[in-house]
C-alpha cells in the first residue's frame, strides 16, 4: 500500500475534506509514522513478520575491544531484526540481548546468537550488531525499517494486518491535536483491541 492511499484513508477517518483543509497532508504523514514507530515499540518478537521486512546480507568483523564479531551500519538501519540467518554455518539465529550474547562468549557453541545494539555517542547515533560465535563472519538479516524518508509514492512496510491499527493509532494523535480526547481515546483503543486480537490476548 503506498504512503497516499493511507493518508487518503486517514483522512477518511478523520473527516477531513479533500484538499486537506482540517489537517495537513505533513501532519497526517507525522501522525502515520508516529503510530509506526509507536506500534514497533509495542508489538511483540513473533509479530514483527507482520511488517514488511528488509533483507540485507552483513559481513562481521572482529573487534579487538570485545573480541566479538561486529558490524557497524551507517545507512539502511535496521530498528529491529526479525529473522537471521547465518551464511557461514548454515543455520538460523536466534535474536539476543547484547548482555546475553556477551555472557555467551565468544565462541558459543549452541547455534549463532546475534545483537542489535544502538549507542548515541558524542552526537551521533551509532547503530552496531554482534555476533557469536567467532565463525559466523556472514549474516542476512530481514530488519524493519525506518520511514522518515518515504514519500507519498512508495509503499508503505506494513501488511493489511497492521493496516487498521497504524490508522487507528494515527487517527488518535490527530483528534488529540484537535482537542477530542474522546474520540482521541476511543481511536487509540480500538487500535489496540485489534492488535491484541491478533496476538490472541
Amino acid at each position: 500500500m503506498l504512503l497516499s492511499e493511507l493518508i487518503t484513508e486517514l483522512q477518511y477517518r478523520v473527516e477531513d475534506d479533500s484538499d486537506n483543509s482540517r489537517y495537513p497532508e505533513a501532519q497526517k504523514i507525522d501522525a502515520i509514522n508516529n503510530a509506526y514507530y509507536t506500534l514497533l515499540s509495542i508489538v511483540e518478537d513473533n509479530d514483527l513478520g507482520k511488517f514488511k521486512l528488509t533483507k540485507r546480507s552483513i559481513q562481521f568483523n572482529l573487534e579487538s575491544d570485545t573480541g566479538f564479531l561486529y558490524a557497524r551500519l551507517s545507512s539502511n538501519v535496521p530498528l529491529r531484526i526479525a529473522n537471521a540467518r547465518d551464511i557461514s554455518n548454515r543455520r538460523e539465529c536466534k535474536i539476543v540481548t547484547k548482555d546475553k550474547l556477551f555472557s555467551s562468549g565468544s565462541r558459543y557453541k549452541y547455534g549463532t546468537l546475534v545483537s542489535l545494539c544502538k549507542n548515541y555517542t558524542s552526537g551521533t547515533d551509532l547503530t552496531t550488531i554482534y555476533a557469536t560465535p567467532l565463525s559466523a563472519t556472514n549474516i542476512t538479516i530481514w530488519y524493519i525499517q525506518e520511514v522518515d524518508g518515504i514519500t507519498t509514492r512508495d509503499e508503505y512496510p506494513i501488511t493489511d494486518l497492521l493496516k487498521p491499527i497504524v490508522l487507528g493509532i494515527a487517527e488518535s494523535e490527530l483528534w488529540r491535536a484537535d482537542n477530542d480526547q474522546t474520540r482521541a481515546k476511543e481511536a487509540y483503543a480500538e487500535a489496540i483491541n485489534i492488535l491484541q486480537a491478533q496476538e490472541g490476548k
